[in-house]
C-alpha cells in the first residue's frame, strides 16, 4: 500500500470545541493563520508541529497518521497544500484538529469522541473526482438495463468520456431528502453547472456516475433537465463505499496533491 493509516489512544488536550456554536469565523480565522505560518516555516526547511486552542487537558485523543505516496519526502509547497485539504475535510466533518507535520507524514491528534470511520475514509482518501456519462446504448436505463452496469464501489466496466472533473464541484454536503432519508447534494460552479444543464437536457431517464479515485461512489438517474448546478442523489444507506458526511466532507474540499497521494 502507499500510504499507512494509523492511530493510537491517549490522554491529550482537546481541539476546537465541535459544536456549531463554537464554530466561529475567528476559531477558522485563527487556523488560516496557523496554515500561513506553517507554509513559511516549511518552506524556510523545519518541521512544524501546529496545537489548537485547549479546552479540557482530560479529553481523551486519537492520533491519525497519514504518509506520503511511498514514503518518500514530498516538496515542502505539497505538504502546506495537503494539511489544508485534509484539515478542510475534517472541518467539514465537524471536527475540532491540530496537526503536526514532519518529514513524510503529517499527524493529526482529534478527539476520541469523533466518528472514527468517517476520520479515517477523509484521511485516507486522495479525492480525485470525475463526472461520466453512461451511454444508454451500453448501460440501459431504470426499465431497460443494459449489458453494462455501474456498480458503487468498483470501477465502471468501460471507458467512458468524462464530462467534466471535481474542480467544478463548488459545494457538496450531506443532507436529507422529503422522506427524512440520506440524500447527497453537490453544487457545481458555474462551467460545470452549464456543462450538465446541456447535458441532462438530451439525457433524462439515463445514468450517470460520479467516480472517486477510479471507483463508482454513485450511479444516478437523471430524472430531469437541472438548470442550476443542484445535484441532490438520494443515497442507499450503506451503499456508499463510506459515511456520506465523509464523502461529502472529500467532494468539497478537493484532491490531495500527488506526492500524498493516497490508495494502493
Amino acid at each position: 500500500m502507499a500510504y499507512l493509516l494509523a492511530w493510537v489512544v491517549g490522554a491529550g488536550p482537546a481541539p476546537w470545541p465541535t459544536d456549531a456554536a463554537s464554530a466561529t469565523p475567528e476559531r477558522f480565522l485563527h487556523r488560516r493563520r496557523l496554515l500561513a505560518i506553517v507554509a513559511a516555516l516549511l518552506l524556510s526547511g523545519c518541521q512544524v508541529s501546529i496545537y489548537s486552542p485547549t479546552t479540557s487537558s482530560a479529553a481523551p485523543t486519537r492520533d491519525y497518521t497519514v504518509r506520503s505516496a511511498d514514503s518518500q519526502l514530498p516538496p515542502k509547497t505539497e505538504t502546506v497544500r495537503a494539511i489544508d485539504v485534509l484539515s478542510a475535510r475534517l472541518e467539514t466533518l465537524g471536527v475540532g484538529v491540530f496537526s503536526s507535520a514532519a518529514g513524510e507524514a503529517i499527524t493529526f491528534t482529534i478527539p476520541a469522541s469523533a466518528n472514527e470511520m468517517a476520520v479515517r475514509a477523509v484521511l485516507s482518501t486522495t479525492g480525485q473526482v470525475t463526472f461520466v456519462p453512461l451511454p444508454a446504448a451500453e448501460y440501459g436505463t431504470p426499465e431497460r438495463p443494459g449489458q453494462l452496469k455501474a456498480v458503487v464501489g468498483k470501477p465502471l466496466p468501460s471507458q467512458e468520456a468524462v464530462l467534466f472533473r471535481g474542480d467544478q464541484i463548488a459545494d457538496a454536503r450531506a443532507t436529507t431528502n422529503a422522506s427524512g432519508g440520506p440524500q447527497l447534494t453537490i453544487q457545481l460552479a458555474s462551467n460545470g453547472a452549464r456543462l450538465f444543464a446541456t447535458y441532462s437536457s438530451a439525457h433524462i431517464g439515463e445514468f450517470f456516475a460520479i467516480v472517486l479515485d477510479g471507483r463508482v461512489v454513485a450511479a444516478p438517474v437523471i430524472q430531469m433537465e437541472i438548470t442550476d448546478g443542484t445535484l441532490a442523489m438520494t443515497l442507499v444507506p450503506d451503499s456508499p463505499p463510506m459515511p456520506i458526511d465523509a464523502l461529502a466532507a472529500v467532494l468539497a474540499s478537493g484532491p490531495l496533491p500527488d506526492s500524498w497521494k493516497q490508495g494502493p
